[in-house]
């Protein structure tokens, strides 16, 4: 079934009004998801996942769950990607009241954090083991955490990243994000995380996320650019004052 503006009331929330407002469509879908499923059960999958096999090996790995997720990476999980849940499960709900009261631009101008920290971080605090490892997790309540090297047997997340400030798309972007895996493999090890955590706290972690992840992925260049246009965008709004 497609989910739209029809059958979705984008006023569900403040964040999910201020991202359409903003027309930062797939922001609402984060929410729309999350509610949808919880209301009626079943599975979602963004518009740019394509399925290259049966899903025979899905329905084996979620056997009996109440829900399942998937792991982007050793770092995050991605409803966008696909999950599945039975309506009413908790664990969806305790993700849709986490966005209900959050802004979704901060006051500098800046977007709030996206799914995958919002949902992964929440996830981190309903379960308590919980672990960032990209590895097969099973919980008392029936959720399951599938990593990717199952999930990628029968699908791709191409990520068009259609949310990217400027609009930029993520499949042009293929060299940088599949560049140097065993240097990322390294970087990225979910125990430096956990040790920085320790250390310097959340701020820490965010900003180790963002120079092994963001930078690297989607080039300082990017950034540069963002930065300029906000600075114009300034600029421009204090001339015409």
């Amino acid at each position: 079934m497609k989910w739209n503006e029809d059958n979705f009331d984008v006023n569900f929330c403040r964040r999910s009004r201020q991202a359409y407002e903003a027309r930062k469509y797939a922001f609402v879908a984060d929410i729309a998801r999350l509610k949808v499923l919880y209301e009626q059960g079943g599975v979602y999958l963004d518009t740019d996942v394509e399925l290259t096999a049966p899903l025979d090996e899905l329905i084996f790995q979620t056997r009996g769950a109440k829900a399942y997720f998937l792991f982007l990476n050793e770092r995050f999980i991605g409803t966008g990607a696909g999950f599945g849940a039975e309506a009413g499960c908790q664990v969806v709900k305790y993700l849709l009241d986490r966005y209900e009261n959050m802004e979704f631009e901060l006051k500098h101008g800046i977007f709030a954090q996206v799914c995958t920290q919002i949902e992964t971080e929440a996830l981190e605090e309903y379960y308590p083991d919980f672990r960032r490892n990209d590895r097969r997790q099973e919980f008392s309540d029936g959720v399951v955490f599938i990593p990717t090297e199952i999930w990628k047997n029968f699908s791709i997340h191409h990520g068009t990243g259609t949310w990217v400030e400027g609009g930029r798309d993520f499949t042009l972007n293929e060299k940088s994000a599949t560049g140097h895996p065993e240097v990322k493999k390294w970087l990225r090890n979910p125990e430096y995380f956990l040790r920085i955590r320790k250390v310097f706290g959340r701020k820490g972690e965010y900003v180790y996320e963002f120079l092994v992840y963001d930078l690297i992925d989607m080039g300082p260049l990017y950034f540069a650019k963002r930065m300029v246009r906000k600075i114009r965008a300034r600029v421009g709004k204090k001339l015409r004052k």
